[in-house]
């Protein structure tokens, strides 16, 4: 019975194995794509590169978005308290000069 080191050993040397001559294809089909399409034609090897590294760079893109969604957010809600706050203290202002105040605004007390 073949020992359970022997048989990882066989199963690693199987995959290295399958992973050189996958390597091996690989770099026939790109000298094969090269030969056949010359400059003037489109290439399929490097429009799937491409397509590769679109989607790499649409997920970065989709996680920038969201943390500045968030940032926005955020950054509004603060601009937002600041506004009322400054709101509030020129009606202050407004009130102790004997103005009216004149600006109104939804959620701050006149």
């Amino acid at each position: 019975m073949v020992s359970l080191r022997e048989g990882s050993e066989s199963l690693t040397s199987s995959l290295l194995q399958a992973q050189a001559e996958l390597d091996q294809i690989g770099h026939r089909l790109e000298q094969e794509f090269s030969s056949r399409y010359r400059d003037s034609e489109v290439n399929p090897l490097v429009v799937l590169n491409r397509l590769h590294k679109l989607r790499r760079d649409i997920s970065a893109v989709a996680e920038d978005a969201e943390d500045l969604a968030g940032t926005r957010d955020t950054l509004a809600a603060e601009l937002s308290g600041l506004l009322a706050s400054n709101v509030a203290k020129l009606h202050a202002l407004q009130r102790k000069a004997g103005i009216h105040p004149s600006l109104e605004l939804p959620g701050v007390p006149a």
